[in-house]
């Protein structure tokens, strides 16, 4: 078909030719052939045309080019910690005043003691003692293993007490004073389960202050307690 349309486009580019030619000369001879072939020509050239392939255009929506280009890897996103705050220990005066009742901490550097003061509760003399050596273990529990507790080789708990003179003015003073060597105290695993007799004579060689209008109106069991070896 492609063939007959290429004969037929030149038997009618032929004959067109002709026919004007015959035209502009006033020549009639064989015009009407001329003329009827230009019509056949003219239409065969058309119908075949029809037949011939086109060449394939590329579609206007073809697909977008796939990219070759391998997509990154992207990183597991690593999530940051955040810091935990730096909890600041106490220090050895704040372990004092938060765990004895008015607690006070004096450092004798020069002789390497630590006195601890604090204030003890009581309602008369016996109880005093009692509840001094009470306080003094339960306490004692809660800084001893304290580094900076550690550093001083002896340790001196005050007893303070109110005391009352004969014109009725009230002072406060060393109700009771124990004094430890540190090396004796670390011994101790738990406060909680020595006796108030085990607990006074941690001392060692140091002894018991006991203040006289303490002393004086003690019971002689307390008085044993406090002074093992005798008043």
């Amino acid at each position: 078909m492609k063939f007959i349309a290429y004969i037929g486009a030149v038997v009618f580019a032929v004959s067109l030719f002709l026919v004007i030619r015959g035209l502009k000369r006033k020549d009639k001879t064989n015009f009407k052939r001329n003329l009827i072939i230009l019509i056949i020509s003219f239409i065969v050239t058309g119908i075949a045309g029809q037949y011939v392939p086109t060449e394939t255009q590329p579609a206007a929506n073809t697909k977008k080019e796939v990219s070759k280009e391998t997509p990154k890897a992207e990183k597991p996103e690593v999530k940051k910690e955040t810091p935990k705050p730096v909890v600041k220990k106490d220090t050895l005066e704040q372990l004092v005043s938060k765990n004895f009742q008015e607690g006070k901490l004096i450092v004798d550097t020069t002789n390497n003691i630590a006195t601890i003061q604090f204030k003890v509760d009581y309602t008369n003399e016996n109880n005093f003692v009692t509840q001094m050596i009470y306080h003094s273990k339960l306490n004692l529990e809660k800084i001893y293993k304290n580094d900076e507790f550690k550093k001083y080789q002896t340790i001196r708990l005050e007893g303070m007490a109110e005391f009352t003179d004969k014109y009725g003015k009230t002072t406060k003073d060393i109700g009771m004073k124990l004094t430890f060597p540190q090396t004796e105290l670390q011994k101790v695993e738990d406060f909680g389960n020595i006796s108030n007799e085990q607990f006074i004579l941690l001392q060692g060689d140091n002894t018991t202050y006991l203040n006289p209008a303490i002393g004086k109106n003690i019971k002689p069991e307390t008085r044993q307690l406090v002074f093992p070896s005798g008043y």
